[in-house]
């Protein structure tokens, strides 16, 4: 947990920090107030509670995180996930009645996702050198109720990149058309290709 790089304060609800298990669980606050431009560009506010079963470093260790009154760019994020070391550097991301909303629709998110360490391991106090290769299988249900299905394999990310830095998603919907989103080659920046059948357009992540 980094507890340096971000603008909230984190504070302890119950628990001890020395004896974490299933039978003794620590439970602490994620709190961004009223809001605060957090360090990875994002305006944030509200609270995310966590309750962690265990040594994060430790295979089989787990922590659910639900949003409290949580907002990014006001949007607000509600429901929760669940992290889970599967160990060999690995943790499994799943959620739990994860949504949403943008103006005055939900987005509904139903994700398994695999993240792998792939640096900054040796440096466990300093965040900013740390990278993943992420995959994931998901259902996302938008903002004008259409469902799509969402995979990836190889996506890159980047501690100190606010964006995905490179690798590939599919979201497939009910017809089973694909859009493709090219994310690059494991750069930095904020652009992106999306191809949807023959069309292809360069976008700009926020």
């Amino acid at each position: 947990i980094d507890s340096v790089n971000t603008c909230a304060s984190f504070t302890l609800v119950s628990g001890d920090t020395l004896n974490v298990s299933n039978a003794s669980p620590l439970i602490f606050d994620i709190d961004f107030s009223s809001g605060c431009l957090d360090n990875d560009g994002w305006d944030k506010s509200g609270v995310i509670r966590c309750t962690l079963y265990g040594f994060m470093k430790n295979t089989g260790a787990n922590c659910s995180c639900s949003f409290v009154d949580f907002e990014i760019d006001d949007n607000t994020l509600s429901g929760g996930i669940v992290i889970t070391n599967t160990g060999a550097l690995s943790l499994l991301i799943t959620t739990s009645n994860l949504k949403l909303k943008v103006g005055n629709k939900y987005i509904y998110i139903d994700t398994d996702m695999r993240s792998t360490q792939l640096t900054g391991y040796l440096t466990p106090h300093n965040l900013l050198d740390n990278s993943y290769l992420t995959s994931l299988t998901a259902t996302l249900t938008d903002r004008y109720n259409s469902e799509f299905e969402v995979f990836s394999e190889e996506l890159y990310k980047h501690y100190f990149c606010k964006w995905i830095a490179g690798g590939i998603a599919e979201l497939n919907d009910k017809n089973n058309n694909p859009q493709v989103i090219d994310f690059g080659t494991n750069s930095c920046d904020s652009e992106a290709i999306i191809s949807i059948e023959e069309k292809v357009y360069t976008i700009e992540l926020e």
